[in-house]
């Protein structure tokens, strides 16, 4: 089973990688927005996982290898900010 982490800002505001798993609306108000986007590139008989600046970030024949990386890659990251922030005694911002 996936595991799922909401890292709350002193603010109260919380961040995650959106899941159904977990009914986040009776948390509070959603405010969702894609770090990620995956097309398929047809010249390349490929899925591609791109930043929306349009940045590739990773590719495969399998959708589905590109959800697993977008997940791990975006939860890794999510994570490192939240302990880099903690080791600096700062408070979680964007």
């Amino acid at each position: 089973m996936a595991t799922h982490e909401i890292i709350f800002q002193t603010d109260g505001t919380g961040r995650c990688l959106y899941t159904e798993a977990i009914d986040l609306s009776a948390v509070g108000r959603l405010a969702v927005a894609r770090a990620t986007t995956i097309e398929f590139d047809a010249a390349a008989q490929r899925w591609v996982v791109r930043t929306p600046e349009g940045v590739e970030r990773f590719r495969h024949a399998r959708r589905e290898a590109c959800v697993a990386w977008e997940h791990a890659a975006l939860e890794a990251a999510e994570t490192h900010k939240h302990e880099s922030h903690h080791q600096q005694g700062e408070p979680d911002h964007d």
